[in-house]
């Protein structure tokens, strides 16, 4: 791995998931790989030869366990087994469910939601309600509680006195929001409430309480939020949900994607897919989105790679550091067992018992690559996955059994990997490289420890002058830091059309997710975003409909060139690089970021699998 790669690596690595160790120093990645494995280890402990063997190819930069447990390894997770899971999926059919969101979203797990008319039609009637004072503890639990009271007497005054002050560290990351973001979102609510007293909330209602209810998280420990908002396909309203100016008029509507979803047995699968696909194209904003179904009461998460009915379970396999067959079958049998771990974490507190019910029943896995694009010679071959596949559906079935679990309803997934891959320093998921030489940046926090220790040894430059740090000419509490990167190897975006990456897309369903595939009438995804160009519109929509068992759901955005101030990847021709390469600092050590330096808190940047970069196409 090249410096430019190296350093990109350790600074998403340090920034999102080390735990400060009781010397005063950040952990090391192996710190961090040993921690997770040790938790497994002591709540398997007659797997513990397994568990070493398995976690060796996690020490070796082959596979990736939940990224989450990365984070939350330990106590946190033990404390709370949601915390494992990078992210849910419901419906809204009762107001608990909005305090479930609330809880489950306070615990850095994304999710999808489903403001369809057969979810929300069972919620109540809004009511007048009656003088009533409610007193939110500092907790988790009672901010959630609060939002169900809301919704139930829309005249309950809060106490908001208990609730710690903003920028108090928080044990398991981040800092304290303070009061002020949850009073916002109730006066909102309440708002919302008033307008429909004497009627069920309407699609639109509950898709903006529920964004509302993401403002509160986005600042309060987790600083972004990751959500999909599944909707009918015939509402006018919510197709409508992002037109206009709506970041002025409804800035809360940012939290979350949009997309309409289609049965594929629809009688008018063609007509309304076209009506749907040509809006995105109208928009320009990749929505609305257009999630394929068989069965409406499974949902997708909001990377839309996972069907499910409760927690999505995810590991993933580095295509790209694998050099032969068996180091791939070897791989993806390691990151099949640790699902298996994984799987067993359904010890939730809070929300609503038919959570741990779901998931223990589906016992899902989701077991990715990434880097595909700089090992496709390898992953084109049939044979290969067919091997992979037999290998992860028997290593579900051997652990499971033993375990006392059922078996993985599905197992294969490709999810989008964008920070894990940047972690990794190989191309996100299914996508190729943006190009051979590109400028790859990253944003962090200000106030952070190593955005300090960064600005301690270099001037932060100004934004577009290309330097190693700059002022984010966007948001005045975050640096911009610029990593050149190369791939002498591999599939570059400007090689192959749109309708070639979705065929690429339809490999990787037909053998390795459909044949890993063993109950659920949804499959699993292959998560993409085609970056598509204005005469490839045709194209893609006669593709859509061709293949319309290859695939559950596609982000479709036009190609603007990137180029744009500070954009996430930008064209450097050789030259470029070459210089860029050599301006980089040769003496960082992230690690040493330790206990004398005045920021020393638990800073770190929670970012869920599919948020934040995690999402960013090439």
């Amino acid at each position: 791995m090249d410096l430019g790669r190296r350093l990109l690596s350790e600074l998403v690595f340090y920034r999102t998931y080390p735990i400060f160790t009781s010397n005063g120093l950040r952990e090391t990645r192996n710190d961090t790989i040993a921690r997770v494995e040790q938790m497994h280890m002591d709540r398997f402990p007659l797997l513990a030869d397994e568990i070493r063997k398995a976690f060796g190819w996690v020490y070796s930069g082959h596979v990736r366990p939940s990224m989450r447990s990365f984070q939350f390894a330990g106590d946190p997770i033990c404390r709370e087994n949601v915390r494992m899971f990078n992210c849910a999926g419901q419906g809204l059919d009762n107001v608990q469910k909005f305090s479930d969101f609330l809880y489950i979203l306070m615990c850095g797990t994304g999710q999808g939601f489903s403001v369809e008319s057969k979810f929300i039609q069972q919620l109540p009637v809004i009511v007048h309600g009656h003088d009533a004072h409610f007193t939110i503890e500092d907790s988790k639990e009672s901010w959630a509680d609060s939002v169900r009271t809301l919704i139930l007497n829309p005249r309950t005054q809060f106490n908001y006195g208990l609730i710690r002050a903003r920028g108090t560290p928080l044990t398991t990351g981040g800092t304290a929001s303070g009061p002020e973001p949850l009073r916002q979102a109730h006066e909102r609510i309440r708002d919302i409430l008033k307008l429909s007293k004497g009627r069920k909330l309407s699609d639109v209602e509950c898709a903006d309480i529920v964004c509302m209810l993401a403002e509160v998280v986005v600042v309060g420990g987790v600083r972004r939020a990751a959500l999909i908002c599944l909707f009918d396909a015939d509402s006018v309203e919510m197709m409508n949900f992002k037109s206009g100016r709506w970041w002025e008029t409804h800035p809360w509507r940012a939290r979350t994607n949009v997309s309409a979803r289609l049965a594929r047995s629809d009688d008018h699968f063609e007509d309304k897919l076209r009506s749907i696909v040509k809006s995105c194209f109208a928009n320009q904003s990749g929505e609305p989105g257009l999630s394929l179904m068989n069965d409406q009461d499974w949902f997708y998460n909001p990377c839309h790679e996972v069907s499910l009915k409760a927690f999505c379970n995810l590991t993933s396999v580095n295509a790209a550091a694998c050099r032969n067959r068996q180091e791939f079958l070897m791989s993806v049998k390691a990151a099949t067992f640790i699902g298996v771990l994984q799987k067993n974490y359904t010890s939730f507190h809070y929300i609503s018992r038919q959570w741990q019910i779901d998931c223990e029943q589906e016992a899902l896995l989701g077991v990715s690559f990434t880097g595909l694009a700089l090992a496709w010679e390898l992953v084109a071959d049939d044979s290969l996955l067919a091997a992979a596949a037999a290998i992860a559906l028997e290593t579900d079935e051997r652990y499971s059994r033993m375990l006392g679990m059922p078996q993985a309803a599905r197992i294969g997934t490709i999810k989008p990997s964008g920070t894990e891959s940047a972690e990794l320093g190989v191309t996100s998921g299914i996508h190729a490289a943006h190009s051979r030489y590109y400028s790859r940046r990253v944003r962090i926090e200000r106030d952070s420890a190593i955005a300090e220790y960064l600005l301690s040894r270099w001037t932060e430059a100004e934004p577009g002058s290309n330097q190693f740090v700059e002022r984010d000419a966007q948001n005045e509490g975050t640096l911009v830091v610029s990593f050149p990167v190369a791939h002498d190897e591999g599939i570059i975006r400007n090689s192959e059309t749109s309708t070639q990456l979705l065929e690429r897309c339809k490999h990787m369903t037909q053998n390795w997710i459909l044949p890993t595939h063993r109950r659920g009438p949804n499959p699993h995804n292959v998560s993409v975003t085609v970056i598509y160009k204005p005469q490839e519109h045709d194209d893609i929509c006669s593709w859509m409909i061709a293949n319309r068992n290859s695939f559950s759901g596609i982000s479709l955005l036009p190609d603007d060139g990137g180029n744009y101030l500070q954009a996430p990847f930008e064209t450097l021709t050789r030259a470029q690089f070459e210089k860029l390469m050599s301006d980089l600092p040769r003496d960082i050590d992230f690690s040493q970021i330790n206990g004398n330096n005045k920021k020393l808190r638990d800073d770190r940047f929670i970012d869920w699998a599919c948020a934040g970069d995690s999402c960013e196409p090439s």
